[in-house]
């Protein structure tokens, strides 16, 4: 047995100095090299295209990710844009709103004023109306008692002029008194 060990290794040569057998060794190799060619066609190649894929589709989840961020980025920016366009719009308004109302209150401030100016004019017209009709009126009156007084204390009537004379008087007496 020593004889076949020994011519295994002759043989063989420094590989059978390892162990190994050519024969087997060369059957080894092929069944690898046809195990690597099945795995290369039928299991790497889809796994490949399947993490390509995959790699792919996170990728363009990222890149519209950050579309939308971008988006919605603009989209607040607009929102705040308008958002604070209406508040300067509505601070217009208001102010316009404001400034209409302080017109109209001055309008009709005035016209209320000039109402109860117009009020107090016509007033003032018809009691000084009615001052000098009273006081024409206390005047006939006045030259009544005195033509009739001068008719009982001469005993007899006047002629027209003496009787426009003494009433001329008696007014004019009367109208220092007064003022």
């Amino acid at each position: 047995m020593t004889q076949t060990i020994e011519h295994a290794e002759a043989a063989s040569g420094p590989a059978a100095a390892f162990g190994l057998n050519g024969g087997l060794f060369l059957a080894q190799l092929i069944n690898f090299a046809i195990v690597l060619f099945v795995l290369q066609r039928w299991v790497f190649k889809p796994l490949m295209k399947t993490m390509d894929e995959r790699k792919r589709k996170i990728t363009d989840g990222l890149k519209d990710a950050a579309e939308a961020k971008e988006k919605l980025q603009a989209a607040e920016t607009e929102r705040d844009a308008l958002v604070s366009g209406a508040h300067v719009v509505a601070r217009d308004m208001l102010e316009k709103a404001k400034g209409r109302a302080d017109e109209e209150y001055e309008k009709r401030l005035r016209e209320t004023q000039s109402a109860i100016e117009n009020r107090l004019k016509e007033a003032e017209a018809r009691t000084a109306r009615e001052t000098d009709e009273a006081r024409r009126a206390a005047m006939r009156d006045v030259a009544e008692l005195v033509t009739a007084a001068t008719d009982k204390v001469t005993g007899k009537a006047i002629d027209a002029s003496a009787h426009r004379a003494l009433i001329a008087e008696a007014i004019a007496e009367l109208g220092a008194k007064t003022t």
